[in-house]
């Protein structure tokens, strides 16, 4: 590779473009996404502390990256900017590979588009400013890349040597390389064996036609009368989430699995019609090629084991013996193997269909490679083709087809190797394309224009929480916070944060075995025997975050975090709590003594909740001099059941303070022509008023000591003061006359 025959004005242009577009993310926050950063940025750390992954550390991944970024920290610092530092290195690294890649392609030209590529891709730039595994083996997959166009254009085995080498060091730094690794063994093996490239030739020749196009719309069009009249003659919930239409529709159930396999029939023998193809005798004289050069096989297949002999044999399985049942095993329990893909297309229509385009930016220059090729066929503009675009071509099939049968999640920055080669194949074969100068610049300058668009609302509207895309535009603030609360009030014993990355920004010390919490409940441990193992280990406190939240639900694997809150919600107390009317949210809970309660509270959208156990009652928060005070709500403990209660407006604040023993919340200090706005979440809309019930809709305007609101799952919850009380939408507002009210819950 020497990059001293480039035009480094042109490579420094693209470089300045790809740091320009990144360093506005380098330190922004997003509690969606950094859990794995913090599980990377921890294990780091813990790494140069004397700890061991896969021994000391549940850790799901290869140990590459893992010792790469505590190096790293190890060197320069350990703080999250500088582990996206090393990213952004990475990524830095990977465009001069790029230009390299696209001259030994083509040429200088080549180079030039495929650097500006790697540089503008939406998905490259969001994960070259985050502490993501993805950035440690982006660089790798593209040098195999490059020395694999060498081998195909010198046909030398040193250069297929030094691509499966370098495919499995990618492997040694996360699973999803191996399909790109598997998928470049057998694109080798078979290019060494002329009599079974020809057949891949034939093969290329069917997947890789227009008529490809038709044959889909065909399978499509007779799948949806299938399904049609299936529904119709037998209606039923569960034949509605059997059959359907894949890609089209969600993918509802395992077992949708049959109207995949109905589909891939249909497309499979109208495919073998089309081409009037006859393929057993080819797939048995493939396998006897393939075992009668089975020393070729074993070759090849060294080449890619011996980084991982060299890696994982030494960091990983002679650490521990449950290395690969961690790493590997653990994997197997992702997702189902061929509806992963399905899934994985039919979310991308249906981003479209409930108009929520922006889930596709990630996707973007996908989308773009799939437009120029429709405008090649309406133009029935022609390409050659030849050993290196073939070569590309059966790689990317290959390593696609391989990682749709393998039981994981499919989703596009896991797709990073496979990607890297579709960019690699699109941008030579479009290059061969019969344009001429003036629609080649033209392409070339509207793509360019599109993803540097994409990439500027990924840089400067994403992070203000604009866009529907899953963000915490405060994360920052609230950690913060939640830092300078932690030094005013020192707290005795192991604060553990359920994301690591409150651990590691907040520089606390945490339980290493259990850093991992995601990792360690795919693998089976269940919400209550990790609460118990941390607080065995010296864990007093637990973190809570927007990510915990979100990440709720009901299926198998999030019911565990769902169940997790419930507990602390129910059982134990909250020290401190901080939300945004945008739903981001920080909660410290001291689990070192059981305290089950039915009446709890926890700051939540900006407001204060109070809730029977988990289930919410009310919100409450206050308006001054019609200055409504609910865009933020911060709650923290003073002294014993002391509490500092803080709204915040856009513009101001108000303090007060609540103090709370059994199942009463006394709120006191409240400031002057106070009133509190009383949002009714699990309450009757029949509230009594002294010894009258009224329909929330008709109460009007009446001076009192007592409300008396009921709860859906039972019970009375009494409001106590001296305040005028009064409707509003649905809600009530409570006048404070004093500088006290109190909330009493009677379970029945």
């Amino acid at each position: 590779m020497n990059i001293t025959k480039f035009k480094k004005i042109e490579l420094f242009a693209i470089l300045t473009i790809y740091v320009v577009l990144r360093l506005p993310l380098l330190t922004v926050m997003n509690e969606y996404w950094d859990y794995d950063e913090g599980t990377y940025l921890l294990i780091g750390k813990l790494i140069t502390q004397g700890y061991l992954p896969y021994r000391d550390i549940f850790a799901v991944h290869p140990p590459g990256y893992y010792y790469l970024l505590a190096l790293w920290m190890k060197i320069f610092g350990f703080s999250y900017i500088v582990g996206r530092s090393l990213s952004l290195f990475l990524g830095g690294i990977s465009v001069v590979i790029a230009y390299l890649l696209g001259k030994e392609v083509k040429d200088e030209k080549l180079g030039f588009v495929l650097a500006l590529i790697i540089a503008l891709d939406p998905m490259l730039l969001h994960v070259n400013t985050l502490a993501m595994i993805e950035n440690g083996f982006e660089p790798v997959i593209l040098a195999s890349l490059y020395y694999f166009a060498k081998f195909l254009k010198s046909e030398k085995d040193k250069y297929a040597n030094y691509s499966l080498l370098l495919a499995g060091f990618a492997t040694t730094i996360k699973f999803t390389a191996a399909p790109f690794a598997a998928g470049l063994f057998l694109t080798i093996l078979f290019y060494r064996l002329q009599e079974l490239w020809e057949y891949i030739n034939s093969f290329l020749s069917v997947i890789f036609n227009k008529r490809q196009v038709f044959i889909l719309l065909s399978s499509f069009t007779i799948m949806t009368i299938i399904v049609t009249l299936i529904i119709s003659l037998f209606p039923s919930d569960l034949n509605r989430k059997l059959f359907v239409v894949p890609i089209l529709h969600k993918i509802p159930l395992v077992w949708t699995v049959i109207s995949v396999a109905i589909f891939l029939l249909i497309w499979g023998f109208l495919t073998l019609y089309a081409y009037d193809i006859s393929y057993v005798q080819k797939v048995i004289r493939t396998i006897v090629l393939v075992v009668s050069n089975f020393k070729t096989v074993l070759t090849l297949a060294f080449w890619i084991l011996l980084p991982k002999l060299l890696v994982e044999g030494t960091l990983g399985i002679l650490v521990s013996p449950n290395y690969l049942s961690q790493t590997y095993g653990i994997q197997g329990s992702r997702y189902p193997p061929i509806l992963n893909f399905f899934d994985f297309l039919s979310d991308k229509m249906e981003a479209i269909k409930v108009n929520e385009p922006e889930f596709l930016l990630f996707d973007l220059l996908i989308i773009i490679i799939l437009a120029v090729l429709f405008f090649k066929f309406v133009m029935d503009k022609k390409s050659e083709q030849d050993k290196i675009l073939n070569g590309f071509a059966f790689l990317f099939v290959a390593s696609l087809g391989i990682y749709t049968i393998i039981p994981t999640i499919m989703n596009t920055r896991f797709l990073i190797p496979t990607l890297l080669t579709l960019y690699t194949l699109s941008a030579y074969y479009i290059s061969k394309l019969n344009f001429t100068r003036k629609q080649f610049v033209s392409i070339f300058i509207l793509s360019i224009l599109v993803l540097s668009l994409a990439d500027i609302s990924l840089a400067f509207v994403q992070p203000r929480g604009k866009l529907k895309l899953a963000s915490t535009p405060h994360a920052k603030e609230l950690r913060d916070s939640l830092k300078e609360y932690l030094m005013k009030v020192p707290l005795d014993g192991i604060i553990y944060g359920v994301s690591p990355m409150e651990n590691f920004y907040l520089g606390l010390d945490t339980v290493p075995y259990y850093v991992d919490n995601f990792g360690l409940i795919l693998a089976g441990m269940n919400s209550s025997e990790l609460l118990e193992r941390i607080k065995e280990n010296g864990t007093k406190y637990v973190i809570v975050n927007t990510w915990v939240y979100a990440f709720t639900s009901e299926n198998k694997l999030r019911g565990e975090y769902l169940k997790l809150v419930k507990n602390l919600r129910a059982n134990y107390s909250l020290v401190y709590g901080d939300s945004y009317d945008k739903g981001d949210v920080k909660e410290l809970y001291f689990i070192g003594k059981l305290n089950p309660q039915n009446l709890t509270f926890r700051s939540g959208w900006g407001k204060l909740e109070l809730l029977d156990g988990d289930f919410k009652l009310i919100n409450v928060y206050p308006q001054i001099d019609n200055e409504t005070f609910n865009h933020r709500c911060k709650v923290f403990l003073a002294d014993n059941d002391e509490y500092w209660l803080k709204f915040y407006s856009n513009n101001s604040e108000t303090s007060m303070k609540l103090i709370k023993r059994g199942n009463i919340v006394r709120i006191r200090d409240i400031p002057k022509d106070t009133k509190f706005i009383i949002e009714f979440e699990g309450v009757s809309k029949i509230v009594k008023v002294g010894n009258e019930m009224y329909p929330i809709e008709v109460l009007s305007k009446k001076n009192n000591k007592e409300v008396t609101l009921f709860p859906l799952k039972g019970g009375e919850l009494k409001i106590l003061g001296n305040f005028i009380i009064e409707s509003m939408d649905s809600n009530i507002v409570v006048e404070v006359k004093s500088n006290e009210i109190t909330i009493q819950f009677l379970k029945s």
